[in-house]
């Protein structure tokens, strides 16, 4: 019973290293974006920034000047997002309510869904 304990361990301990090294890029970008414009190219590169902006998030979001209307962009795509949502629900709904009167899988005759056969 030694042997699955220690191959338990071993396996627990290369996937954490691997979700680190795999994690890695995403933490150096959000970061990154949180530094400064004359940090970003700083060396030695510094992991947590001092001062912390949000100057790059309201220039791509909410800014036209350097940069394509990103922020409208992400709204447009939340609008038609969400309403392709709730026609999905709503269609969803007005199907299951039929079908709930099914008795599956023995309908007997006074089930809805026998009446047309």
């Amino acid at each position: 019973m030694r042997a699955p304990r220690v191959q338990t361990i071993a396996l627990t301990l290369a996937l954490g290293l691997l979700a680190v090294i795999w994690l890695a890029p995403i933490v150096w970008v959000m970061v990154t974006s949180l530094k400064l414009t004359a940090d970003i190219v700083r060396l030695p590169p510094e992991w947590i920034p001092w001062p912390v902006t949000l100057e790059h998030y309201q220039e791509v979001l909410f800014s036209s000047s350097r940069t394509a209307r990103i922020g409208r962009a992400f709204g447009n795509s939340l609008v038609i997002a969400l309403g392709a949502v709730v026609i999905v629900v709503v269609t969803a709904a007005m199907a299951a309510y039929p079908l709930a009167g099914c008795g599956f899988p023995d309908a007997t005759s006074s089930s809805p869904c026998s009446w047309a056969a």
